[in-house]
């Protein structure tokens, strides 16, 4: 019997030892982020789903696309067609202040159509100090889309 308790024991140490050196070799998630080089024009959040999915755009004034994500960070930029596109419709205000709280938002994905999988997104811009969440017009939504997509991959 005293056998049985003490190879238990040892393997229980192995396994937590492993356990341990596992998470250090291989985090959950992004511990660091790399400086941004330039203002923020938009973030574009996408978050939820039964995956878990936490990706964060945020495409600079330069035309740089930073994606974070739980498990990488991928770097990229707009063309500059783009960027032009995407400066003049946040400059001419081409979207509407989001007025739902998360609450609401969260209601309203329930009562919509049946889903499985329930993701939430918002666009987020600087007002001065204070960031605002938007909902823009097709030209931001293509434009961030399209370099998500592109990250994403």
């Amino acid at each position: 019997m005293d056998l049985n308790k003490n190879t238990m024991s040892k393997t229980i140490k192995i396994a937590l030892a492993l356990f341990i050196i596992v998470g250090l070799l291989f985090p959950l998630t992004q511990q660091s982020q790399e400086p941004l080089e330039g203002s923020v024009l938009i973030r574009y959040d996408l978050s939820g789903g039964i995956a878990g999915i936490n990706d964060k755009l945020s495409i600079l004034d330069n035309g740089e696309g930073l994606l974070v994500s739980d498990t990488s960070l991928n770097k990229g930029s707009l063309e500059e067609e783009d960027l032009d596109i995407l400066k003049r419709a946040l400059e001419q205000g081409d979207y509407k202040i989001e007025k739902r709280s998360l609450l609401k938002r969260i209601i309203e994905e329930i009562k919509g159509p049946p889903c499985c999988d329930l993701l939430f997104s918002s666009f987020v811009i600087q007002e001065g100090n204070r960031s605002v969440e938007i909902e823009p017009v097709n030209e931001i939504t293509a434009i961030v889309d399209a370099l998500y997509s592109e990250l994403k991959q």
